[in-house]
């Protein structure tokens, strides 16, 4: 969880953690990962609790219904 309250802990820690190519894979990826993110939502979801469904059940109704309710009858 810590990486993703703060995702530069992630590169820092790839630095002290990896050398060489390993290193210079781990930061390439991370980045392009920073950067698809940033035109990207992410919504956690727990299949346990279900905590978050809501969200999701709304974003998808609001994109395949223009915000109509969906009639699952």
């Amino acid at each position: 969880m810590e990486w993703i309250d703060d995702p530069d802990k992630l590169v820092v820690d790839l630095q002290n953690e990896t050398v060489g190519l390993e290193r210079e894979l781990g930061e390439n990826l991370f980045h392009l990962v920073k950067n698809f993110l940033k035109n990207t939502a992410i919504y956690p979801v727990s299949a346990v609790t279900m905590q978050g469904i809501d969200t999701i059940y709304a974003i998808i109704q609001q994109i395949v219904m223009g915000g109509e309710e969906i009639d699952t009858g």
